[in-house]
């Protein structure tokens, strides 16, 4: 005799969970100990994993465990989102210093 078929509500919140999950699995936590070109390139690999998941099916937030996951996902974006920051601070403020240094050493080159 065959099994029956889960009720669709059922399957439809095992496959949102799933797709969570796979998210969840997709955004792991920013490094701490990378330099900047690390850090990019981290985050490259991570928005391509998280936009296959994304492609890959539908996503509805139905029971309190997707909530828990959810707000899992919340954080790690936000600790992406901080560690992006701060690199951008960084690259900013060596690109201001090469210029400063640019701006020195542009009068020893005309000889004053």
């Amino acid at each position: 005799m065959r099994a029956a078929r889960p009720p669709r509500a059922a399957s439809h919140e095992l496959a949102s969970s799933m797709v969570l999950r796979r998210l969840l699995d997709a955004t792991p936590v920013p490094p701490t100990n990378a330099d900047i070109d690390g850090l990019l390139a981290s985050f490259e690999l991570v928005y391509a994993q998280r936009q296959a998941v994304l492609d890959a099916g539908e996503l509805v937030i139905e029971t309190e465990a997707d909530r828990v996951v959810v707000c899992e996902l919340v954080a790690r974006q936000e600790a992406w989102h901080q560690a992006l920051l701060e690199a951008q601070r960084q690259v900013a403020e060596q690109r201001q210093c090469s210029a400063r240094l640019r701006g020195y050493a542009a009068p020893a080159a005309n000889g004053f």
